[in-house]
């Protein structure tokens, strides 16, 4: 039996408790679309997409940046409705301003965006409203709607298979972030509670969007997040319906200032804004020697075999860790083709020819996974250094904005192996780079 004493204090917090309700329960509440997916697949196709950015992204190494976007991130993820997601904040090294909410709760944001935004307030808002779209399950939903229209299945849906059959990637022209206006003005309203409860201005959401989507590096930023209709009025509204701000709102931290400023010494040679271009070409050549091959190029480029593949580029060729001038060297193992020996051309061999095509096809399916925009313009038959080849012209996205030109020979060797030579230009400077991949190729020496 309660005591007098104690009936009184819970008579009391009852009436805190009734005070405060009315407030909390003011605010929008969340409303997440038709999804095929559960939240926990939500954070599985999160990380397996973010696996693959890991290992193609340059991720930031200063640990005060890292540790900085991660106590903000997780500041603001707190506040976050629905489903209690394991965000995560990645900042990676890029010049451009970009950035990616995966579903699950993994955020990146380029160096360039953290550096463009003028103060802290505004990084917030963009944090929030990202936040906002992980949320609401904007991505899976969109994954979810895709997958149904492509099958005409319904019902709960493999994480694998979805990624599988959608080509889904993390790039900028995802799926995934391909937002309509109704996700951006739900983001909107979830972000303008979080900053509320943080005591970050929400006011300054408009504001972060128009300063980074004015910038010249905005890249797809503008299109990914397109401007939801009478975006300040609805963020007014939704702070009309939280209530007087207990407090002053949030200025810069020392934090945020001495991010920027690390980040401005990490921007790695060799790697180029939207805005540049790289140096001519010189007309003075020189030979890379490889274990199996020997092919020409400029000697005002340089050679990378740090990754998968060998890279013959200009400084400056890389551009939002994609290659935008140059060419990409590699090899590729088609399935069930017989090897042929040089100068198997000798007699026209109509069989010999469709080994080859089937093979260049075969490697434009692989290519496409990592590339979806990716499209053949006109493909031909040729011969290179005595070996069966083939000569195509293909279009894509690319890491500048707008449409690359590219140039790919892929060589059958006797060893059953298809040699690919990717010249690489935006289409802008197809002119200039084509003959210039014309002749590359036709330097080529096999041992």
């Amino acid at each position: 039996m309660f005591s007098t004493k104690t009936k009184f204090a819970v008579l009391l917090l009852g009436s805190v408790v009734a005070l405060a309700v009315p407030i909390s329960a003011q605010r929008t509440a969340l409303r997440t679309g038709t999804n095929s997916f559960t939240t926990q697949q939500d954070i599985e196709m999160g990380r397996a997409l973010a696996r693959d950015a890991d290992s193609t992204l340059a991720l930031s190494e200063d640990p005060a940046t890292r540790g900085y976007i991660r106590t903000l991130g997780s500041e603001l993820a707190t506040h976050a409705p629905g489903y209690k997601f394991p965000y995560e904040f990645r900042v990676f090294v890029d010049p451009d301003i970009r950035s990616m909410a995966l579903p699950g709760g993994i955020i990146y944001l380029s160096s360039g965006l953290v550096l463009a935004t003028p103060s802290e307030p505004q990084l917030a808002a963009f944090l929030a409203h990202q936040i906002g779209h992980v949320a609401a399950r904007h991505g899976s939903e969109q994954v979810s709607a895709e997958y149904s229209r492509l099958t005409n299945r319904f019902g709960r849906v493999s994480v694998s298979d979805a990624i599988s059959r959608l080509n889904l990637t993390a790039g900028p022209d995802s799926l995934l972030s391909s937002y309509n206006s109704q996700n951006e003005q739900q983001a909107d309203t979830i972000a303008t509670q979080i900053l509320y409860d943080t005591r970050f201005d929400p006011r300054q959401i408009p504001t972060a969007f128009q300063n980074l989507q004015q910038d010249g590096r905005s890249g797809d930023l503008a299109f990914n997040h397109p401007t939801p209709p009478n975006r300040t009025a609805a963020i007014r509204r939704e702070m009309q319906q939280l209530g007087p701000l207990p407090g002053s709102w949030r200025g810069d931290s020392a934090a945020f200032r001495t991010a920027q400023a690390d980040l401005k010494n990490e921007i790695p040679f060799g790697l180029a804004s939207r805005d540049e271009s790289p140096v001519p070409p010189s007309n003075r050549w020189t030979a890379y020697d490889g274990v199996d091959f020997e092919i020409r190029y400029p000697d005002n480029w340089r050679v990378d075999e740090s990754g998968s593949s060998l890279i013959l580029a200009p400084d400056g060729g890389n551009v939002s860790g994609g290659l935008a001038y140059g060419m990409m060297i590699n090899t590729f193992q088609p399935e069930g083709q017989n090897s042929f020996g040089r100068n198997s051309f000798a007699v026209p061999n109509q069989s010999l020819r469709t080994s080859v095509s089937t093979a260049t096809d075969q490697l434009i399916d692989e290519l496409r996974r990592s590339n979806p925009s990716m499209r053949v313009v006109r493909k031909t038959s040729k011969r290179v250094d005595g070996f069966d080849a083939m000569a195509l012209e293909l279009t894509n996205n690319s890491p500048l904005g707008g449409t690359e030109v590219d140039h790919l020979t892929a060589v059958l060797h006797s060893n059953g192996e298809l040699y690919y030579f990717l010249g690489v230009a935006p289409q802008r400077d197809n002119g200039q780079y084509a003959p210039l991949f014309d002749r590359m190729t036709a330097s080529i020496r096999f041992y």
